[in-house]
């Protein structure tokens, strides 16, 4: 949506005896809960998720991912449910 922004990072620690990269992704999506705002989520979530997919296709080879944030929904969530068709998991499930 206009003027909604996430910040995405490839972190790297080279140092070490086993260097180490992970991708973390920070997002805030729309707050209010209304008939639309559902749908505008999963948009939002939907065009993130396919940024960070682009940018780990162009990787040799792409680290594990994190995606944080406040994705203002429930566990059962219509966004949680378009996570969890693309193949991601929640960690505060395991």
């Amino acid at each position: 949506a206009a003027g909604r922004c996430a910040q995405v990072l490839h972190l790297r620690r080279s140092s070490g005896d086993r260097p180490m990269e992970v991708i973390v992704a920070n997002v805030h999506l729309l707050f209010p809960h209304n008939a639309a705002s559902g749908r505008i989520r999963v948009r939002e979530a939907h065009k993130l998720l396919e940024y960070i997919d682009v940018y780990k296709r162009s990787l040799e080879r792409p680290p594990p991912t994190v995606v944080c944030g406040d994705l203002n929904g429930d566990r059962v969530s219509v966004v949680r449910r378009h996570f969890s068709r693309l193949g991601w998991e929640c960690t505060l499930e395991r």
